[in-house]
């Protein structure tokens, strides 16, 4: 099952009429929705580009963009690279297309605007991640406190206002022993920002900021599998860039 199908099964029963036949369209004609404007979608769903909106959100996207890179991801993981580096290769060239139109002010309102930020990766990666985001704000005086594990995570529940902004990096999204940590921040209503994979996944569903990385593993005779993380430092360092683009427009 692919990431529009599964998305639209999670939330098939919270549909209405229009919902269902906006869902209808988009999964008989994938390859056409993925080059249409989200007015063109409308037009041929005989809905408004409101709608549309409200329907691509509420399957649990931040927007028609990112919906129609799930859509082009998913055609790339189904017929997958025989090469490995030619499979590094079009995770890089995603992730630089999906760069050039992705949107980053309201994450760079919400990083400005924040008393204190915390970031917490997951797993090894993610952690030197996480340390690689401290070390780009260190520059502008921006201290970004980084969560050792899940005991300094759970000491800090407590203390985290809606005054704070935490980011959690997670290369799948769907980790059972941060989830309980993200549902908790979500359900105090303090700000939370994901890095994930581009799929259906669970961090992102529970956050209104999140950023994606395209990460697509690969199996080998020589090892289990192959997934690469670059594509989640450049990611981080594009925010970086884009937090000081962001402060230069504001002078």
């Amino acid at each position: 099952m692919d990431l529009i199908e599964e998305a639209v099964n999670q939330y098939y029963e919270t549909f209405n009429a229009t919902d269902k036949s906006i869902a209808s369209y988009i999964l008989k004609h994938r390859g056409a929705v993925e080059k249409m404007t989200i007015r063109e979608l409308a037009d041929a769903c005989h809905s408004s580009k409101s709608t549309v909106s409200r329907f691509v959100k509420k399957i649990g996207f931040a927007g028609f963009s990112e919906m129609k890179y799930a859509i082009k991801w998913q055609e790339k993981k189904e017929t997958p690279e025989k090469s490995y580096k030619k499979s590094l290769i079009t995770d890089i060239q995603m992730n630089i297309e999906q760069l050039q139109h992705w949107n980053f002010e309201e994450i760079c309102k919400a990083i400005e605007s924040s008393n204190r930020l915390f970031v917490y990766g997951t797993g090894t990666e993610q952690k030197l991640c996480a340390n690689e985001l401290k070390r780009y704000f260190w520059i502008l005086n921006k201290y970004v406190h980084v969560i050792d594990d899940e005991m300094n995570f759970h000491v800090l529940m407590d203390d985290l206002t809606e005054n704070d902004l935490i980011i959690i990096i997670s290369l799948s999204g769907n980790t059972t022993t941060m989830l309980p940590f993200a549902q908790r921040i979500a359900a105090k209503k303090i700000p939370l920002m994901s890095i994930t994979d581009l799929k259906n996944n669970r961090l992102a569903q529970l956050t209104d900021l999140r950023m994606y990385a395209f990460a697509h593993p690969q199996k080998s005779h020589l090892a289990l599998e192959i997934t690469t993380f670059s594509t989640f430092f450049v990611m981080v360092e594009a925010l970086f860039r884009s937090y000081l683009d962001y402060l230069e427009q504001k002078k």
